[in-house]
């Protein structure tokens, strides 16, 4: 009975959030399954949202991130995250939730659309010392071109031949290197970063060269799609560097060192966790597999 009283009202909420989205463009959701809250748009995959009760399906990023903060930082100390391809801002609320007062938190966001929802959310939860930065990141202080996809989580830099992505807008945004940014805002150590920027991300690392060889950042968390060239070029970059790399097991809380252990068929990884060699891998042992 209980079972299809909760079937029954599922199908309610679906339908109630449904007619919501369909007559207004947002929504609040208030105290997510981690406690966080923020502004939700009918073009951001409400429905997911509001019947799982969390915006991103990847909830072990979040997971290793609580890990991190809560083993390794330092408190009274000030702590510097990134978070390189901020959407509407989840990672950087989770950044700013679970760290001490005075934590120094860069997002970046370079799809305007996005970035104007990003500073919504930011001041929905009344944030101070953040620094939020509408342009892109990369390996060099360049123009880069934005594709416009019907779903704004989506959006990517591409080529300046539009050819293969026809019936999408494009426009331009500015772009420069983790080093330069990092050296104009006199910033000697990253202690995490987040980096999910739709197959821009070795693009990111390229512009990280000095910062991944003298151990200036202390975690990677980067989108990684298996078997393709640009996570390979990820995978390159941070091990010729020294950084331990660990597989993340989408929705199931769990890390490993060793892919071979996973079935891909009934795993997805979505983003893989990078750790400098001259810090303690054990930090993350709750979560190992």
């Amino acid at each position: 009975m209980k079972n299809i009283l909760g079937k029954i009202k599922i199908v309610f909420l679906y339908i109630f959030i449904k007619i919501y989205f369909y007559i207004f463009d947002s929504k609040i959701m208030k105290n997510d399954k981690f406690g966080l809250t923020y502004y939700v748009w009918k073009d951001t995959r409400p429905i997911d949202t509001f019947l799982n009760k969390i915006r991103t399906d990847d909830t072990t990023v979040i997971l290793v991130i609580k890990e991190i903060i809560k083993n390794d930082l330092i408190k009274n100390q000030k702590n510097i995250f990134f978070d390189v391809g901020a959407y509407i801002g989840i990672i950087t609320l989770v950044f700013n939730k679970y760290c001490n007062k005075g934590t120094e938190i860069h997002s970046f966001e370079p799809f305007r659309k996005n970035f104007l929802r990003l500073k919504e959310n930011i001041n929905l939860n009344k944030i101070s010392s953040i620094y939020l930065n509408n342009q892109a990141l990369g390996d060099k202080k360049e123009l880069v071109t934005l594709e416009d996809p019907k779903d704004p989580g989506m959006t990517k830099i591409v080529k300046k031949n539009f050819d293969n992505v026809k019936g999408s807008l494009h426009h331009d945004i500015s772009s420069d290197s983790l080093e330069s940014y990092v050296l104009k805002n006199n910033i000697s150590n990253i202690n995490l970063i987040k980096i999910d920027t739709e197959g821009y991300d070795y693009k990111v690392l390229k512009g990280s060269k000095n910062l991944l060889k003298n151990n200036q950042i202390d975690y990677l968390i980067v989108e990684y799609m298996h078997l393709t060239d640009d996570s390979n070029e990820v995978l390159r970059i941070l091990k010729t560097n020294g950084y331990k790399i660990f597989y993340l097991l989408r929705n199931e809380g769990k890390l490993t060192d060793d892919i071979s252990k996973i079935n891909l068929s009934k795993s997805n990884i979505l983003n893989i966790l990078a750790i400098s060699p001259i810090k303690n891998q054990t930090i993350i042992s709750q979560l190992k597999i």
